[in-house]
């Protein structure tokens, strides 16, 4: 049970859960949950999107209240995979979205780890998609399974 709010969570987060966080320690707080686009437990960071806008931050365990849902990993795309892209534009809330439509996956690679201060971080995956006969990729946050 968390005592103050500079108290750290102290469970397993994984890519996909829904957490709450503690709207005093975000700088654009949050109209209800946030999904885990990438976990680092090791490290206690977690990037995030709200459920509310799609903002997107990173967040530390001192800034989390608690999970309020788990989900299977299902965030995985595979090759065949029907989706559709909708890119986030900048960083307004309310979000600017771009829907490309629909897209087939041809296949998912890791992105080149970012290297802060000696330390590699993962920031996801791209996904090769075929979208209007052409072959381009997206980070994963911008393709949505149908």
């Amino acid at each position: 049970m968390l005592t103050s709010d500079f108290d750290e969570f102290e469970g397993h987060i994984n890519r996909g859960d829904l957490i709450e966080l503690k709207p005093e320690m975000m700088m654009v707080p949050p109209k209800g949950p946030a999904r885990v686009i990438h976990a680092d437990n090791k490290a206690g960071a977690y990037d995030v999107m709200y459920t509310s806008s799609g903002y997107r931050v990173t967040c530390f365990r001192m800034d989390i209240k608690g999970i309020v849902g788990k989900i299977e990993d299902n965030l995985e795309f595979k090759t065949g995979d029907l989706v559709r892209i909708v890119q986030r534009l900048g960083c307004m809330d309310p979000p600017n979205l771009r829907d490309l439509g629909s897209a087939l996956v041809l296949g998912v690679e890791e992105c080149e780890a970012l290297c802060i201060k000696g330390e590699k971080i993962r920031v996801g995956n791209n996904v090769i998609v075929s979208l209007d006969g052409e072959i381009k990729t997206f980070h994963e946050s911008d393709v949505h399974l149908i």
